[in-house]
Formats: structure tokens, C-alpha cells, sequence
């Protein structure tokens, strides 16, 4: 059918899906585990990127079916594509006006005119995304005479144009504020340092989220640009090109979590804890598990009893715990108020009278 063996297509839908199932279900742990947050761009990212794998992988599950000689149902498969792109579009241009909001808000007494700016441009950018999407949605996986004119690969065009400069403009407002905070501070030389080192992972997160999401758009815009002009394009490398446009959006997890610093912590301890026990997943948060070291320090740490205290009837807490344990008595106290150290025995705050 093609001139590229199948055996390539398999081999990259399963990289694509293998990759995008794991990074979107690291995210989702992550995200359950801190609820707490009230980042509406996390939540915004981190929806963009489950869109993506769906909308990505329908394609994917059916090319693999399909080249392996498993029962599939193309027209089934496809009718999911319009409703993953509507809501993949969807989210990215509400990503876009919760940004420029976010930065007209943020930045309201420095740049008013350039916040006002900057949610125009969204919605008109949001706007025609709809009517681009409008006239390309609808059967955007069959391949029959009537979709392959110049009048769908135009729209297509335009919609990925569109698409490229609504991104480029979104990152630029972030690199913009940065810039602006980092320009109009009253820092001097050692402080400004700091704070760079501090914005640098959303600056390289910003740049790779910039590149997978600009990679397979661009290929599709020559890919498409290339068959408006010439009207004519391989049929292989069509394939080739649009099976490798999956590829990337499967590292966009990836990314969201390189560029929040809530995760990172989190993300690297459930790694460890995936090499150390691949049968059960535990992440232990950083804060909780320094706490949980110190307590078991302080109950290992034999410390001698202070004279004063023991003049006073008071007696250190961690030695009392190490010598009942040590002369293998049963020592009970009042349950009135306090907390169970890692020995067993309540400590107070004011001590054990």
C-alpha cells in the first residue's frame, strides 16, 4: 500500500502511545496528589496534554490494528477525531485568555495598555481557530477525493499558522514578564542572579514546551504548504511525516512538569521509588519525609538526662523512650494530650512531670 514497511508505523504509534500513557498518568498522579494547588495554568497544561494523547493515539491504536491485521473500525476510530481536535482547540484558547488575563492582572499598573492588547489579540486568535477548525474538522481522517483538494490542505494552512503564532504569542507574554520584572527590580548584581536562578525552569521549560509543541506543526504546515503549491506529494512520506507528527505531543508531559516547580520534587521521588518497588508506587512528599528522618533521629540519638530537669522532676523525652525500650519495660503515661514519637511514647511539648 505504502512504500515504508509497515513495521515502521507499528514501531512508532507504540513509542508515541507508550510514551504519552506514561507521562500523562505521571501527571495525573502528581496533580490528585496536590489538589491543594490552585493553579489554573497547571490544570489548563495538563488537560492540553490529555487531549493531546487522545486525540494523538486514537489515530495511533487504529494504525497499529490495522498494520498488524487486528480487527479495526476505521469509520468508528474516526468519528473521535473532530471531538478530540474541537477540544483540544478549545483548550488552548481558553489557555490563551486565562495567559493574557492573567498577565493584564498581574502586570496592570506597568503594561495596562499591553495587557488590553494582548486579550484582543487572544480572542480574535481564538475566533478564528473556531472557523478554521470549522471548515477542517469535520472527517479529518479520511483520505477521499472530495477532503484531498487544495481548498481543505489551504485551510489546513492557515489553521496551523494560526495555531503556530497564537503559541509563539502566548510564550512571548511569559518571556515578556519575565523580562519586565527582571528590568524594572531595584536589584543589585548578586540579586539579580538569584532571581534568575530562580525563573530559569520556567524560561527552559517555556523553550522545550515551545519546540514539541512547534515541531509537528511546522512539518505539517510544509507538509501541506508543500501540496497547495505543488499539488502533488508522496504518499510515503505523507505517512512517514504525519505518523512522526505524534511523536512529539507525547513529551508535552513531560515538559508541564519541568516547568512547574510544585512537581519536580514529587515527579523525581516517584521515579526513585518506580526503580527502587515497580510492584507498588509510593511517593513520599520531600517536607514529610525530612520530618519523618529528623523523628527517627531524635528517637536513635541517646542523649543524657540534663541535671537541672532531673532536679525538677523532669526528665529528657528521647532518653526516657531509649531506656524503656533498651530495659525492655512497659512505660505508660497519661493519654491526655500530645503525639506518639517513632518509640511509642507520648511527648509533650512542656515535658513529663
Amino acid at each position: 500500500m505504502l512504500g515504508i514497511a509497515p513495521s515502521i508505523f507499528i514501531c512508532m504509534n507504540t513509542v508515541t502511545f507508550v510514551l504519552s500513557l506514561i507521562g500523562n498518568i505521571s501527571v495525573l498522579v502528581l496533580l490528585w496528589r496536590n489538589l491543594h494547588l490552585r493553579d489554573v495554568d497547571t490544570v489548563l497544561h495538563v488537560s492540553l496534554a490529555i487531549t493531546a494523547l487522545l486525540f494523538c493515539n486514537v489515530c495511533g491504536i487504529q494504525w497499529i490494528f490495522f498494520f498488524a491485521d487486528l480487527p479495526t473500525s476505521f469509520d468508528v476510530i474516526c468519528s473521535f477525531c473532530p471531538f478530540f481536535n474541537w477540544a483540544n482547540i478549545l483548550l488552548l484558547a481558553f489557555l490563551l485568555v486565562w495567559r493574557s488575563v492573567r498577565f493584564l492582572k498581574k502586570d496592570w499598573m506597568q503594561s495596562k495598555k499591553n495587557g488590553y492588547v494582548a486579550v484582543v489579540i487572544t480572542v480574535a486568535i481564538g475566533v478564528t481557530c473556531f472557523v478554521i477548525l470549522f471548515l477542517t474538522g469535520k472527517n479529518r481522517c479520511q483520505f477521499n477525493s472530495e477532503i484531498q483538494s487544495t481548498r481543505f490542505f489551504l485551510a489546513v494552512v492557515i489553521r496551523e499558522t494560526t495555531l503556530i503564532l497564537a503559541f509563539v504569542f502566548t510564550q512571548s507574554v511569559q518571556f515578556y514578564r519575565i523580562y519586565s520584572n527582571y528590568k524594572h527590580l531595584a536589584l543589585g548584581k548578586k540579586k539579580r542572579v538569584i532571581f534568575l536562578r530562580r525563573e530559569k525552569p520556567a524560561i527552559i521549560g517555556s523553550i522545550i514546551l515551545m519546540s514539541i509543541f512547534l515541531t509537528p506543526r511546522i512539518i505539517t504546515l510544509s507538509i501541506y504548504s508543500h501540496y497547495v503549491v505543488y499539488e502533488n506529494i508522496s504518499s510515503s512520506v505523507f505517512e512517514f511525516l504525519r505518523n512522526f507528527n505524534q511523536i512529539p505531543p507525547a513529551l508535552y508531559p513531560y515538559a508541564v512538569v519541568l516547568m512547574t516547580r510544585q512537581f519536580r520534587p514529587e515527579f523525581v521521588a516517584m521515579l526513585k521509588c518506580v526503580s527502587k518497588k515497580s510492584s507498588k508506587i509510593f511517593i513520599m512528599k520531600p517536607k514529610f519525609e525530612e520530618k519523618m528522618e529528623k523523628m527517627e533521629n531524635m528517637a536513635c540519638d541517646n542523649k543524657r538526662v540534663d541535671s537541672s530537669k532531673e532536679e525538677n522532676g523532669f526528665h529528657d523525652l528521647d532518653t526516657v523512650a531509649v531506656k524503656s525500650i533498651s530495659s525492655g519495660s512497659l512505660v505508660t503515661f497519661p493519654a491526655t494530650s500530645g503525639q506518639m514519637n517513632p518509640s511509642g511514647v507520648h511527648v509533650y511539648s512542656s515535658g513529663i512531670r
